[in-house]
């Protein structure tokens, strides 16, 4: 079958039909198509397009606690390659995607993933997220606005208050920050490196009867006291 159209060569003003052929102009159809199909969509897209209130499905699960193990052995290349393979992102996905970034040395880019979630969907893990990445770029000041902001979203996140510690003592607030460290350790998070920022809290306020208080209740050990030390020593010197 073919479809018949005006081809014109100049002959005497007359113009002379020629055929197209309908498998021509599907040839020529097709590759329009590839191009639209494999366009590569950034996570900027990906974030505009993302719905804050998506749910995790049972197989997405599967995968996230799989990252889970990789990143827990510091694997953290192969846990963003296999979150790269979601399908539909929850709010999950971009912090983890947000954290393993910043792991990775990625940090413009976790920054913008993180940005997205507290501004989107005014996310404690998003404000979280970019205070951890204020620290890291020595931003001290900024990322004390943004614990902040995490803190009164989810109060009662250990690793939050952990991290807002933290953060208080690089900023030279040292009642302040056993304050937060204490009720880190108090929620839960023995296992963390709240123990350690606690006794290095006290000893940068000079609170002795704090250390004596760990030791006693929460098994400081000497190796865990000398280490605090140096982190006090050296965050004294910094300040």
């Amino acid at each position: 079958m073919f479809l018949y159209r005006t081809q014109t060569t100049q002959r005497r003003g007359i113009n002379i039909i020629g055929p197209i052929s309908f498998f021509s102009v599907v040839l020529m159809v097709i590759p329009l198509m590839g191009c639209a199909s494999n366009r590569v969509i950034t996570d900027e897209a990906k974030l505009q397009m993302f719905s804050c209130n998506t749910q995790v499905q049972p197989q997405q699960r599967v995968k996230l606690d799989l990252i889970d193990r990789y990143m827990k052995k510091n694997k953290y290349y192969a846990a963003l390659a296999h979150l790269e393979q979601e399908a539909e992102p929850s709010q999950e996905h971009w912090l983890k995607k947000g954290q393993l970034l910043a792991k990775t040395g990625q940090l413009e880019d976790s920054k913008k993933v993180f940005l997205a979630l507290a501004e989107q969907c005014n996310s404690a893990g998003g404000f979280h997220g970019m205070g951890m990445v204020s620290i890291k770029q020595k931003n001290y000041g900024q990322s004390l606005e943004y614990l902040k902001k995490a803190m009164f979203l989810d109060p009662a996140s250990e690793s939050i208050r952990n991290d807002l510690g933290y953060a208080l003592m690089l900023n030279g607030k040292y009642q302040e920050a056993t304050v937060q460290l204490r009720t880190a350790l108090e929620l839960g998070y023995q296992d963390g490196p709240a123990k350690q920022n606690l006794a290095a809290a006290y000893i940068l306020s000079g609170d002795t009867e704090g250390i004596s208080l760990l030791k006693s209740t929460y098994a400081l050990t000497e190796e865990e006291t000398l280490f605090a030390q140096s982190m006090a020593s050296h965050i004294g010197d910094f300040k």
